[in-house]
């Protein structure tokens, strides 16, 4: 019996790895054949699809992966080489020949002024940050910049943490010398200015403490009201603690679920999905939490949480958030370029709620969402 269901299991585990490899397979001819015909955005798109599968199954061998990176340049290049724009075009033969001249510098900045022109456009980003981490001259100076702002965020935090203290925020400050120490290597005078306030707010900071515990320990246990109690009392302690803000926020969720009368469970519903269509992730997902303690029946509520679970697991890692930006962004610009202007108001909408940290594009971003809502307007 015991060989059968380990035959079995491994019957299914091949089935599983095959079906992985034909929907790679699958995609990566789908974006060639969208290579020949010249759609660059959809061929970027599908290629990169392929690349995330690679990733996330990790079902590709190394030669596959760096197969898609190189198509995916490929793809790039052409769509900036074969652009409409003279000028643009101009501007990227430029750089690309003092670039092999080794003026890095130089070829930095013509980059640059291309991206200007066409933010959305990869080719020209991801050769100025090809020269930055292979050029030694750039890393040099990169150094120097580095070490100089690294002196000024320290001057600054210092600065920041002796206000909190003059001020009597004794526990932010406190904790702010912490992290600056942890910041900089155990830094002898942060660690003493740290070790100065305890004695001085020992009591107050344990107080702080027994609420952040009590205030998890009755979250965890389901009371969600007392759990709202305690996370108070700590934020009053500490008007900086992070922590107790998200969870507050959180907790008014779960409370508002489950005071919640029949028909108001599908308002907050629609208010969960909202938030997911505009990208607020953290967001939907407490609150698709909540509404399946108040109905764990709900299967569309339960496969919401999981999807959002993948989603925020997935983005951890901020390659992958920055590559899911520019996969979005390519959508938008379809959708523009083609006059769809309320799906492309939406995606440009989740960029700039979701990926404002990792995108280099922002104020692009910004420019399309007025766009978009001129137009939305005319057609009214």
């Amino acid at each position: 019996m015991i060989k059968y269901f380990y035959i079995t299991f491994l019957l299914l585990s091949s089935f599983s790895v095959i079906s992985q490899l034909n929907e790679e397979k699958y995609l990566i001819g789908k974006a060639d054949s969208l290579l020949k015909i010249e759609n660059w955005v959809q061929s970027r798109y599908f290629y990169g699809l392929a690349e995330k599968k690679c990733i996330q199954n990790d079902s590709c061998t190394y030669i596959t992966t760096q197969s898609i990176k190189k198509k995916i340049a490929i793809v790039d290049s052409l769509e900036s080489y074969l652009h409409k724009d003279v000028v643009y075009v101009k501007l990227i033969q430029k750089a690309d020949s003092l670039l092999s001249e080794n003026k890095e510098v130089y070829a930095m900045k013509t980059f640059d002024d291309a991206s200007l022109m066409y933010p959305s456009l990869p080719y020209p980003r991801n050769k100025i940050t090809h020269i930055i981490n292979t050029s030694k001259t750039i890393q040099g100076q990169l150094m120097v910049i580095q070490a100089n702002q690294k002196r000024q965020r320290y001057k600054e935090r210092f600065e920041e943490a002796m206000s909190l203290e003059e001020e009597d925020r004794k526990i932010e400050a406190y904790y702010e010398y912490l992290s600056i120490a942890d910041e900089f290597h155990n830094d002898k005078m942060a660690l003493e200015a740290s070790e100065r306030l305890f004695m001085q707010i020992e009591y107050d900071l344990k107080l702080f403490e027994e609420s952040l515990n009590m205030g998890n320990e009755f979250f965890l246990a389901g009371k969600y009201t007392k759990s709202k109690n305690y996370f108070e009392s700590a934020l009053a302690l500490n008007s900086s603690c992070a922590l107790c803000e998200q969870r507050l926020k959180y907790l008014n969720f779960y409370i508002e679920v489950q005071q919640s009368k029949k028909g108001e469970y599908e308002l907050i519903k629609n208010k969960a999905y909202e938030n997911y269509v505009r990208g607020k992730y953290n967001e939907s997902f407490y609150q698709y939490i909540a509404l399946s303690k108040k109905n764990p029946s709900d299967k569309e509520v339960q496969e919401k949480i999981v999807e959002l679970d993948a989603l925020l697991q997935s983005e951890l890692d901020e390659k992958i958030k920055k590559f899911n930006a520019d996969l979005l962004l390519e959508r938008a610009n379809e959708f523009y370029i083609n006059k769809n202007f309320e799906e492309a108001a939406s995606l440009y909408l989740k960029i700039d709620e979701r990926y404002t940290d990792v995108i280099s594009y922002h104020a692009f971003v910004k420019l399309r969402i007025a766009e978009c809502m001129k137009e939305l307007e005319i057609e009214d």
